[in-house]
C-alpha cells in the first residue's frame, strides 16, 4: 500500500514512521536484478518542534528518501546517502499534528518493500512510564492531563452565552460525560489574601454551579450589561439632583466620599503621595491616605478635563495609601445589591457612553514583581512593587468600573483597574469593569487575589496577568462583544525576560469565558470577528488554570506561544506539579472555538 494512503487510518496527534516500496510517484527507480532490501529498526521520535527519523539500511541500499507529510505543511523529502545507520530530521513543525513519515531504500536496480510502522507522538514528554500515552483512537489518556475536555459536541442550549437585552444566564443545563473537576484548596504557588479567602473545591466548571436558579446567582442583580451606558447610574448630565463635588490634583489627608453627593474627577487623582517600596523604611515625602467610598455612592469622570495639559480622568491609590469602597460595609461576604454598588463610570448621558470616556483605576502596591525592584505604571500612574507581598492598597468589594481605559500607544495604557504590586492584604471581591478600552483587569506582579469578578465588553484581553503574580481569581465571568476584543485571558512572566522572578505562577478557578468570534456579536449570528483566544499562555507563563469553561472564541480555545512557555506545558504533561516549573489547564472544558478555516 502507498504510504500516504493510510493517513486515514492513523490516530489524531501521532507521528507514524513505516517503510515504503515503490510508491514514490517523482522518478521511481526501474526494477532490476537486485534492488535492495528493506530498511530495518525504523523509528520516528518528536523533541520539541522537531520529528527524527531512524532506520538501519537494507541490504543492497546505496541511498534512502525519507518524506514527512502533514495537514499544516507540505511534503517534505530528504535523500539521504546510504552509511551503516540512518537519521533524518525534519525541523521547526507544527505541534499537536498526525505526520506520515515514509522511508524508502533505493539503489540502481530498484526500490525496497515496506516493512514497519510506528505510532510516536509529537511530543516526546507526552508519553507515560508505560510507553504511550494515547488510546487507539488517538485520545491523550494519561491521568497527568486531569480530563481536559475539548468540544464535547454539547447541544447549543447547553451554555446560554447571554444577550443585548438582558442579564445573561451563564449557568450550564449539562457537562460531558464523564467530566470530574480538578481540587484546587491547598494548591501552592500563591500567596493567599490575608482576608480569609481561600481558593474554594466545586463540583463543577464554570463560574456558577449547574442548575441554580438565575436570579440566585453569584452575579445576579448588581452587574450591568448594556453597551451604551442606559442601565447604570445618572450622571451629573442626566439630571441627578446630588451635589456635585469636583475632585483634582492629590489627596493628601484622610477622606469620606458619600452616597448623597456625586463625585466628579477631573484629571488625574492620586491618593496619598507614594510611601516607597518598604513599610519599614518610608520614602520622604511619604504620605500615607485612607479615601473611603460608602456603599451607593457614584463616582464620574470627566471625558475633557479643564487642565488641557491633563492626560485624562483617573483615580491612583499610592503605595501607603488605600481605598475603602466598599459596598457591605464590612457586613459578612454576600453578594451586593444594585443600590449598594459603588459604581466609577462616565460623564456622558446614559446612552451615549463609550469605552475609553474617562481613565480607571489604579491601586499601586508594594508587593514583589519580577521587572526589578520597583516600575513606573503605564499612563503615568506612579511607581509600584516591593518587598511586601502581604502589602494592603484597601478594600475593593462591590464596586463598577465602566466606560474607562486609555489607549495612548501600545505600551502605554490604562486598565479598567490595573493591581501594580498590588498586595495580598487588598481584598478585591463583586467587582464587574464593563466596556473599558484596554484590558479588564490587569495584576502586574504582587499578590491581590480577585473573586465573584465580572469583565463584559472589554476592548481588549479581558483578564491579563504578568510580571510575577502569584495571587488566585476565582469565580469569574468574562463576556466579550464582537465589535472590539482581544484574548479572554492572556498570562505572562515577562515580555522582556521570559524567566525572570518570581515567576508568575497565578491560578485561575471556575472562569466561564464566552468569546464572540463564532455567534458573533454575543447571541447574534454573524456579528463580530474581534474575539480571539480563549486561554493565551505567553512569555513564559506559569499560570495554572482549573475548572474553567472556554467557549465561542474564534481563533483557538486555548493557545501556548514561545519556547519557554511550551516547555512549561511539557513539563506538566510530564507530570511535574512545581508551580514555577509549568503552566496547564485541567479540569476544564473547550467547548464550541473556532471560526472554520482561521484557527490557530
Amino acid at each position: 500500500m502507498h504510504w500516504s494512503k493510510l493517513k486515514k487510518f492513523l490516530p489524531a496527534v501521532a507521528v507514524v514512521a513505516f517503510v515504503v516500496a515503490g510508491c514514490d510517484d517523482d522518478d521511481p527507480v526501474e526494477p532490476g536484478e537486485n534492488p535492495p532490501s528493506a530498511p530495518t529498526n525504523v523509528a520516528a521520535a518528536a523533541v520539541d518542534n522537531d520529528v527524527v527519523v531512524t532506520w538501519t539500511p537494507g541490504e543492497g541500499a546505496t541511498a534512502q528518501r525519507v518524506e514527512l507529510d502533514g495537514p499544516d505543511i507540505n511534503t517534505r523529502t530528504q535523500d539521504i546517502a546510504n552509511g551503516t545507520t540512518g537519521q533524518a530530521t525534519f525541523e521547526d513543525l507544527p505541534r499537536g499534528q498526525t505526520y506520515d513519515v515514509g522511508v524508502t531504500a533505493i539503489n540502481s536496480d530498484g526500490e525496497a518493500s515496506a516493512a514497519t510502522s510506528v505510532d510516536v507522538p509529537l511530543n516526546a514528554n507526552f508519553t507515560d512510564a508505560a510507553g504511550s500515552g494515547y488510546d487507539n483512537q488517538g485520545f491523550w489518556t494519561d491521568p497527568v492531563v486531569n480530563n481536559l475536555i475539548a468540544d464535547p459536541l454539547l447541544t447549543p442550549s447547553a451554555l446560554i452565552i447571554g444577550s443585548q437585552s438582558g442579564p445573561p444566564d451563564f449557568i450550564p443545563t449539562s457537562t460531558p460525560a464523564g467530566y470530574s473537576p480538578v481540587a484546587v484548596a491547598g494548591l501552592g504557588g500563591i500567596v493567599m489574601p490575608t482576608d480569609g479567602r481561600m481558593l474554594v473545591n466545586t463540583a463543577y466548571a464554570g463560574a456558577v454551579a449547574p442548575g441554580t436558579a438565575l436570579t440566585d446567582a453569584w452575579y445576579y442583580g448588581w452587574t450591568v450589561w448594556a453597551t451604551d451606558g442606559s442601565d447604570s447610574r445618572d450622571g451629573p448630565n442626566d439630571g441627578s439632583p446630588l451635589p456635585v463635588v469636583t475632585i483634582s490634583g492629590d489627596i493628601l489627608a484622610d477622606a469620606t466620599w458619600t452616597s448623597d453627593n456625586l463625585y466628579v474627577l477631573d484629571g488625574p487623582v492620586f491618593v496619598g503621595a507614594d510611601c516607597g517600596q518598604d513599610p519599614g523604611s518610608p520614602l520622604g515625602g511619604c504620605n500615607a491616605v485612607t479615601l473611603t467610598i460608602e456603599p451607593g455612592t457614584t463616582i464620574v469622570g470627566l471625558r475633557e478635563s479643564t487642565d488641557p495639559q491633563a492626560r485624562g480622568s483617573y483615580l491612583v491609590v499610592t503605595r501607603g495609601s488605600q481605598i475603602i469602597a466598599d459596598a457591605l460595609d464590612g457586613a459578612v461576604a454576600r453578594r451586593p445589591t444594585e443600590a449598594e454598588m459603588i459604581v466609577f463610570t462616565s460623564d456622558a448621558p446614559k446612552g451615549s457612553r463609550a469605552r475609553g470616556d474617562w481613565g480607571g483605576l489604579v491601586l499601586n502596591g508594594r508587593g514583589q514583581i519580577n521587572t526589578g525592584d520597583e516600575a513606573s505604571g503605564e499612563g503615568d500612574s506612579g511607581l509600584f512593587g516591593g518587598v511586601d507581598d502581604t502589602d494592603s492598597s484597601g478594600i475593593l468589594r462591590g464596586v463598577r468600573v465602566e466606560f474607562a481605559g486609555d489607549d495612548v500607544t501600545a505600551t502605554d495604557q490604562l486598565n479598567g483597574i490595573a493591581f501594580q504590586g498590588t498586595g495580598a492584604g487588598t481584598t478585591v471581591d463583586y467587582v464587574q469593569v464593563h466596556y473599558n478600552i484596554d484590558d479588564g483587569t490587569e495584576p502586574f506582579g504582587g499578590a491581590v487575589s480577585q473573586t465573584h469578578m465580572v469583565v463584559t465588553g472589554i476592548g481588549d484581553d479581558s483578564y491579563d496577568g504578568t510580571d510575577g503574580y502569584r495571587g488566585f481569581i476565582q469565580f469569574a465571568i468574562a463576556q466579550q462583544r464582537g465589535d472590539n476584543a482581544d484574548n479572554g485571558l492572556e498570562l505572562s512572566n515577562n515580555g522582556d525576560n521570559e524567566t525572570s522572578t518570581p515567576k508568575s505562577t497565578a491560578i485561575i478557578a471556575n472562569a466561564t469565558l464566552v468569546g464572540a468570534g463564532v455567534n458573533g456579536e454575543i447571541s447574534t449570528v454573524g456579528g463580530g470577528g474581534d474575539s480571539d483566544i480563549g486561554i493565551l499562555q505567553r512569555e513564559g507563563s506559569n499560570w495554572r488554570i482549573y475548572n474553567t469553561i472556554v467557549t465561542n472564541f474564534g481563533d483557538a480555545g486555548f493557545n501556548v506561544e514561545g519556547a519557554v512557555a511550551a516547555a512549561n506545558a511539557d513539563a506538566r504533561l510530564g507530570g511535574s506539579t512545581t508551580p514555577d516549573q509549568i503552566n496547564s489547564v485541567e479540569g476544564s472544558i473547550i467547548w464550541g472555538n473556532v471560526v472554520s478555516g482561521s484557527g490557530d
